[in-house]
């Protein structure tokens, strides 16, 4: 009995055995690349208000499935803005004092 509780301190006071070799983690992805894997849809801004109310909650679906925070859900809805979409985003944000602060909902609600 003596012995196993001699056994047991010695196993205690030894430091854990390392791993051999090194440990290589998977680079992180991207949000903006798991969002684009997603294939979201471009807007051009020359449909009628129906189309570009079913494109916004598409969006919307893609970027809850990335788990965006609130700032990348504006810049990642504004890269699939082409043509007069984009002109009207540009024109939207020269208005604004602080773009960089332009929440997705006041995206949203100006869209």
């Amino acid at each position: 009995m003596r012995m196993m509780m001699q056994q047991l301190q010695n196993q205690q006071q030894q430091p854990p055995p390392q791993l051999q070799g090194p440990v290589h983690a998977l680079p992180p992805q991207s949000k903006m690349f798991e969002f684009l894997r997603t294939k979201p849809p471009i807007f051009k801004g020359l449909d009628t208000p129906l189309d570009a109310e079913d494109w916004m909650r598409t969006m919307e679906c893609k970027l809850e499935i990335t788990q965006c925070t609130d700032r990348e859900k504006v810049r990642f809805t504004v890269q699939q803005l082409e043509g007069a979409a984009l002109d009207w985003y540009e024109n939207l944000k020269g208005g604004l004092d602080d773009p960089e602060a332009l929440t997705f909902e006041e995206f949203r609600t100006a869209f």
